[in-house]
């Protein structure tokens, strides 16, 4: 982006000086903005101001500047505008959000003229024509200019313009409407807020001849003024303020339309609001003053090319200076190169874009960039195709082809701006394939280094504009550009889409070559070609990369086949490209690259672009930096196998660790060309092995002249290095092993290299073992020393007997072994074997194997990871089986037992010897009663265990409300808690030979019926150990029967004031006295239970408070016996139902049973009623055929407000029909108002002739809030009475069961609710 003028590439923002936010300058004299500006290479920027020149005449002017009087505030508005519409390449907003480029100024500034009077001194000399002004101009040069008529100091017709008398458009052209000419100015004064009326006058005049002179300058340009008065907060309550203000801006002669602002010192996020409302209330006026620039220019486009009569006076001109025509011939029109018609309309063309780019009408600057483009290289003659308008390699050539590429690279934003990336990524391509065909023209082609530069360029430009349009913004208004999702490849026998044409028959129609396919719509909507699908920044960014090495062989090319010898001043290209640094250009594209894919995960991408990172700094002559990229690179290629590109970074790894002379990367590389899976081919590994023994051989020698501090850092630092060149097999002959026994396992470590011997460069030092031991997978080492007269140190193979070993503690003595035997090709085979003791539960297996070598002062480590691929026979290959191997002395091998893992031996946890007993009470156990469960574990070890219990109970219908709790005082006190299990209850440490007891308690609430509760124990050694590790050691389940204490009914009825209706008697002459309102409630209770109780409390349940009933029936309770109990209540508190406190005859244990009422129509507060709060509804057909199947479906619908219901539906058998149904489904929860469909519920195949009824369906429904409201219905309720049927209660029974069946009837299309309808099905043949 650096090689092209920011000002043809950046983003346009409308304009808008600002004055008084910046210290006055000290500097008496005045200059204009444009001096100011020429002044400063780098151009002003939104921080600095156009001109720092103040009036030093007016004194006193600084002291009442609004930075003087107000500088907190000043800074901060400073600091706000600044922050807005910077110069940047990409705008977050794209173009859609009211916002200035803000340039600061002073008061006094002057904006750079409109136009200037041609001068003869500052003619440029024009090649063939003139030389150009001399130092001293004659009368007659100085006459002949003055006569000339003003224009733009910038225009092609000017003599002193930098574009005369053929440029097209010059940056600073965009600079001076961009920095420079404004199309708001906005000017911040002080409005003076004093006592003294008289200095508020003179203060106001001076403020409006101020405003007034501003005025009438800006007015000539037509620039908008708006002012901005800084005032105190107290100002704002004023009531001669709006007086003021309208008096100023009428005697200034400023606009009513957003022309006067005032501010006084607010908050920050005010400020940032106060700025945005200032710039959308003038961006309206800056686009129109930028349409009518634009207006001006489409106006001049008739007068293109220039007449005669404009001409000549400027070749008049010309004359009187000295020529450098090759003759004394009079100069003429003829001899100049005036700027063609089509130069003027691309100029032309370019200024309305520009303009309308700064105005934020996107679309129509897209569409002149567009056209000013296609005049400049597509159209039939266009200037770039012409090389008589534009020779080659001249600086007018080099100007057209800068604002060519510019031109690409704004329409491309703007085409992203509107979300076309396929659009940007077309027109890219097409401007690169035009420009190869206009370079081959212009002799610069494919074959030059020029071309290739060129086209580096452009592809990172564009890179770098991909990456600003997807990069997120903090505070962007809208969100980056998103990159396509490309779609899967295309099957390769498939036609792509965009070769049909190809395979026409000539009729419409597209006949497939043998062996190919045509693509349907499917594979034509999804296919994508690569050429127009936006790639990631990267993937340009290395496209530079690679154009940059294409340069640099061609630039090699030319300066081989040069023969002159060319200075550095020389201007052509081969002296300027020797001067270019190829490797670092090369390195920056490649480390953007490298950013950019590893931004978007693209972690693949990144390691092939590190991969040339490498490299280029190899080419380059950075060994050093090479090597840092290459060690990384290889530890990642080898971790995925990818060993093709391995083998040729290898290459380049041993070259640089040579060239840079370090040994520790020599040794490092010397390993990694050892590797057999590397595909090498074996002179070039013999070359490099040769290459890099003969470095350490020489390092070797001088080691000894090594300073001391520098041997001894050599000898403390040791090199790991992966040795893959060396193989591992582990083989444990027993797939499990009981804790505590000896485990054979044999480890064989081969040189797979069949040529190397490493032996006269290295020597083995030490073998260590690591065994990954037990569940926590800790590492135990074994280390086995060197030992060149070790016995069996010349066999081939060497079997070394490590003995028992125990992980847990260091060997007694040390063990020695030949290890010389690793490095040498032919007898390079050790196996290691022994015993292990299996002192910890999980799987052993050697996680690795390292080999320590000495090379003079240096120290490598070798690290023998195990074969990842199995060896697999033929006969169990598809079984998944492994064959392990036993090496033997004689080189022989035996085959072991085939299973999954031969390299792992599993060690069974240490099993104890402990028993298990339950014990439940004796005789019957009731409900809500604290049933005491004993579980009793015995310790059959000679040591003492740690016994932990889990306790369960097992979930059913009955028991969803039964508690099981640890302690006696929990389970009195978890009245709501549903807590269901005890989990790792520690008892502590059994001694050997002992025992231990535990009470658990069971609480069974709701209904009666069987419980089951599970137990296992587990058991552990005495220590510090982790109970949620420890295996089970045993289990056990026990069932207890529970049973009804009692059976009891509930009732309440609501009856109004005893006096209230009631007649008056004869003599009756006062009024009756109001009672309250009472309610009656009511217990019958029958003793149900085998075995007597004694009953302390019978009591109502109210709000807040309990009544105790008469304690006539209290006492002991046998069973059969009978009581009813009714109490009239005054309705303070809602009665919530009856409590049973009763103990058992034989225990002092207090248990209570809650019995809540079942009918509650007395009341109307909302609570439950005896309505049917259960719809059952059955669909079925009015008829069907004999054997042929027909189908119930189910409908529960619980209409019931806040309660959720259990139900559970049964289905007995019937003769005349063969059922396939669940015969009984529990559905766990129906929530309020939920309608759910049992589609399919059963299939009933009748097997006779007639009419027949369904089989009868039961409902059995249980609020789960209450156990006592438990209902049960069926549809052989229809043969009951059909008030019955609509109350909703069993015959016999006096609960209501809530429960309405409806029948829907297929055959009929009726719905039915009169349950006093049988559900019949008619059946015939």
């Amino acid at each position: 982006m650096n090689a092209f003028p920011p000002e043809l590439l950046l983003h346009h923002f409308a304009c808008m000086v600002v004055a008084g936010l910046t210290p006055p300058s000290k500097s008496s004299p005045s200059t204009t903005a444009a001096a100011a500006a020429s002044s400063n290479s780098g151009g002003p920027s939104s921080s600095t101001p156009i001109n720092t020149a103040s009036d030093a005449s007016a004194p006193g002017a600084a002291s009442d500047h609004p930075t003087v009087v107000f500088p907190d505030l000043t800074r901060s508005v400073h600091e706000i505008l600044a922050s807005r519409a910077r110069n940047t390449l990409w705008d977050p907003s794209r173009g859609r959000a009211a916002v200035f480029h803000t340039v600061f100024a002073d008061h006094n500034v002057r904006l750079p003229p409109l136009k200037t009077k041609p001068s003869a001194r500052h003619v440029p000399p024009i090649p063939s024509v003139t030389t150009g002004s001399p130092s001293s101009p004659c009368e007659a040069a100085i006459a002949a200019f003055s006569a000339l008529p003003p224009r733009s100091p910038l225009s092609p017709l000017h003599p002193n313009s930098p574009q005369f008398p053929d440029g097209l458009i010059a940056p600073v052209w965009v600079r001076k409407h961009r920095e420079l000419i404004p199309a708001v100015f906005v000017a911040f004064h002080c409005l003076v807020s004093a006592s003294d009326m008289e200095h508020v006058r003179i203060a106001d005049e001076a403020l409006i001849k101020t405003i007034a002179d501003r005025r009438r300058s800006l007015a000539e340009r037509g620039i908008k003024l708006t002012i901005v008065l800084l005032t105190q907060r107290e100002m704002l309550d004023d009531a001669q303020l709006d007086a003021r203000l309208s008096f100023v801006r009428r005697s200034s002669g400023l606009d009513s339309k957003a022309s006067l602002f005032v501010l006084t010192p607010v908050t920050k996020p005010e400020l940032a609001e106060f700025v945005s409302s200032l710039h959308g209330a003038l961006f309206e006026s800056a686009a129109d003053y930028y349409r009518e620039h634009a207006r001006r220019v489409k106006r001049k486009r008739t007068r293109y090319p220039p007449p005669a009569s404009t001409l000549h006076p400027l070749v008049t001109a010309l004359g009187t200076l000295p020529s450098a025509l090759a003759s004394a011939k009079t100069l003429t029109a003829n001899d100049i190169s005036w700027l063609s018609r089509q130069g003027w309309i691309v100029r032309s063309e370019y200024k309305l874009a520009v303009f309308a780019e700064l105005a934020g009408d996107m679309h129509e600057a897209a569409l002149r960039y567009r056209e000013a483009y296609d005049l400049l290289c597509n159209s039939p003659t266009c200037l770039l195709g012409s090389t008589l308008m534009l020779p080659p390699r001249t600086k007018r050539w080099a100007e057209a082809k800068v604002l060519a590429d510019t031109l690409s690279v704004r329409i491309c934003k703007l085409l992203l701006y509107a979300d076309d990336g396929q659009g940007a990524a077309v027109f890219f391509r097409r401007h690169l394939a035009r420009f190869t065909d206009l370079s081959t023209g212009w002799g610069i082609g494919a074959i030059t280094f020029e071309y290739w530069s060129w086209l580096a360029k452009q592809y990172r430009m564009f890179g770098e504009l991909v990456e600003h349009a997807t990069r997120a913004v903090p505070s962007s208004p809208l969100a980056p550009f998103q990159l396509p999702m490309h779609a899967p490849p295309l099957p390769s026998r498939l036609i792509h889409p965009d070769a049909l044409p190809r395979f026409s028959d000539g009729r419409g129609g597209v006949v497939a070559p043998p062996g190919l396919l045509l693509p349907n719509s499917n594979a034509v909507s999804v296919s994508a070609n690569t050429c127009t699908v936006l790639q990631t920044p990267g993937a340009y960014y290395y496209l530079a990369a690679l154009c940059t090495v294409e340069r640099r062989q061609r630039f090699l090319s030319a300066s081989a086949a040069s023969t002159t010898t060319q200075d550095d001043s020389d201007s052509s290209p081969l002296s300027h490209e020797r001067k270019v640094d190829h490797t670092a250009q090369l390195t920056e594209s490649l480390t953007k690259a490298y950013d950019s894919f590893k931004r978007n995960r693209l972690y693949r991408c990144a390691l092939l672009v590190a991969a040339r990172i490498a490299t280029a700094y190899h080419d380059g002559g950075q060994n050093e930096m090479a090597l840092k990229f290459l060690e990384r690179i290889l530890k990642s290629y080898a971790k995925d196998e990818v060993h093709c590109v391995r083998a040729g970074l290898v290459e380049t790894a041993v070259q640089a660790a040579i060239g840079a002379a370090d040994r520790t990367s020599a040794m490092k590389m010397l390993i990694e060309v050892l590797d057999p899976t590397l595909p090498i081919e074996m002179h070039n590994r013999d070359k490099m092995v040769s290459a890099l023994k003969t470095f350490l051989g020489h390092a070797h020698g001088e080691a000894g002249d090594m300073p001391d501090a520098e041997q001894g850092q050599d000898e403390e630092s040791t090199i790991t290095v992966p040795a893959r060149f060396l193989h591992m097999d582990t083989a444990f002959p027993a797939a499990q092993v009981e804790f505590g026994a000896q485990v054979p396992f044999q480890v064989v470590i081969r040189n797979a290299h069949p040529s190397f011997d490493l032996a006269q460069l290295f020597t083995a030092e030490l073998v260590t073992l690591y065994f990954s031991n037990g569940q926590h997978t800790h590492e135990s080492a074994v280390e086995i020393d060197s030992c060149n007269d070790a016995d069996g140190g010349s066999c081939d193979p060497l079997i070394v007997d490590l003995g028992s070993l125990d992980l847990t503690s260091t060997p007694l003595q040390p063990i020695r072994a030949d290890l010389d035997a690793l490095l040498k090709p032919k007898s390079g085979t050790i196996a290691f074997q022994g015993h292990i003791k299996a002192s910890h539960a999980g799987a052993i297996s050697v996680a690795r194997v390292s080999v320590h070598l000495a090379c003079a002062k240096w120290k490598l480590q070798l690290d023998v990871l195990p074969v990842r691929e199995a060896v697999l026979d033929s006969d169990t290959a598809e079984s998944g089986l492994n064959t392990a191997r036993w090496l033997l002395a004689s080189k022989r091998s035996v085959k072991l037992a085939q299973r999954q893992n031969p390299s792992v031996t599993y060690v069974r946890p240490k099993r104890f010897n402990v028993s298990l007993a339950l014990a439940t009470p004796t005789g019957s156990l009731y409900i809500d009663e604290r049933i005491a469960l004993t579980v009793r574990v015995s310790n059959h070890e000679d040591v003492p265990v740690q016994v932990w219990i889990d306790a369960r109970l097992q979930p059913s219908y009955d028991g969803g409300l039964d508690t099981l709790m640890v302690s006696h005082d929990d389970a009195r006190e978890a009245n709501g808690d549903k807590k269901q299990s005890v989990e790792l209850l520690s008892l502590g440490s059994v001694d050997a030979g002992g025992k231990v007891e535990r009470k658990i308690w069971l609480t069974a609430r709701q209904a009666s019926g069987v419980r089951v509760v599970n137990v296992t124990v587990r058991v552990a050694g005495v220590g510090d150990v982790d109970a949620e590790t420890v295996e089970v050691a045993t289990s056990s389940s026990c069932s207890i029967g529970v049973h009804k204490a009692f059976e009891c009914v509930a009732w309440i009825k609501r009856g109004g004031a005893q006096a209230r209706g009631r007649e008056k008697g004869l003599l009756e002459f006062d009024d009756p006295e109001e009672e309250e309102e009472t309610v009656k409630v009511g217990l019958d209770v029958e003793m149900v239970g085998e075995q007597a109780v004694t009953v302390s409390k019978v009591e109502v349940v109210c709000d807040g408070e309990m009544l105790v009933a008469e304690e006539d029936a209290l006492g002991e309770w046998m069973p059969n016996d009978r009581f009813s109990f009714v109490r009239a209540l005054a309705v303070h508190a809602p009665p919530i139902g009856w409590r049973i406190t009763w103990s058992r005859a034989i225990s002092d244990e207090v248990h209570s049973t809650m019995i809540a009422f079942s009918d509650l129509s007395g009341r109307s507060d909302g609570a439950l009623t005896a309505r049917a709060w259960l719809n059952v509804t059955l669909s079925y057909a009015t008829s069907a055929r004999l054997l042929m199947p027909l189908p119930v479906h189910v409908t529960l619908h619980n209409t019931h407000a806040w309660h959720s219901l259990s139900v559970l539906l049964t289905l007995d058998s019937d003769a005349h029909f063969t059922l396939a149904a669940t015969r009984h489904l529990c559905i766990p929860y129906v929530l309020p108002g939920q309608q759910l469909d049992l589609t399919h519920f059963a299939r009933l195949t009748p097997q006779q002739l007639g009419t027949f009824a369904l089989p009868v369906i039961g409902v059995r429904v249980l609020d789960r809030n209450d156990p006592t409201l438990s209902r049960l219905a069926s549809t052989s309720l229809s043969n009951t009475d059909k008030s019955d049927a609509h109350d909703g209660s069993v015959p016999g029974s006096a609960q209501p069961t809530g429960v309405l069946f409806t029948y829907a009837r297929v055959g009929s299309h009726s719905h039915v609710d009169d349950t006093s309808i049988l559900p019949s099905i008619a059946v015939s043949l």
